[in-house]
């Protein structure tokens, strides 16, 4: 992961896209936001990509309705990044009417 977006603060043109969808989507610009991502950047995308099905996280978390957000001059757009990214619903067991989660 670290060959294709870089480290912080050293990122490569992918890892500032996926920087700004981070700092976006975790309550936008504001002060120390890009250097908060500096503890967990390789982490959070770590975890999506190789995260286990049976964890309770995998299978309570949902990006079903979460629209993404880039800053402009990276070379993506919201459009192409909402239209491509791979969705997920939560497991209905865990987080449905039913299950123990909300």
């Amino acid at each position: 992961m670290a060959d294709i977006l870089g480290k912080p603060p050293d990122y490569t043109d992918k890892g500032r896209q996926l920087a700004s969808i981070q700092v976006q989507i975790s309550g936008g610009p504001r002060p120390f936001a890009v250097d908060g991502l500096a503890s967990r950047f390789i982490d959070n995308a770590s975890t999506v990509v190789g995260g286990s099905g049976t964890e309770i996280w995998n299978r309570v978390a949902s990006n079903s309705d979460v629209r993404y957000h880039v800053d402009d001059g990276l070379g993506l757009t919201d459009a192409a990044i909402n239209s491509g990214v791979r969705r997920k619903a939560a497991d209905q067991a865990a987080r449905g009417a039913q299950g123990p989660f909300e």
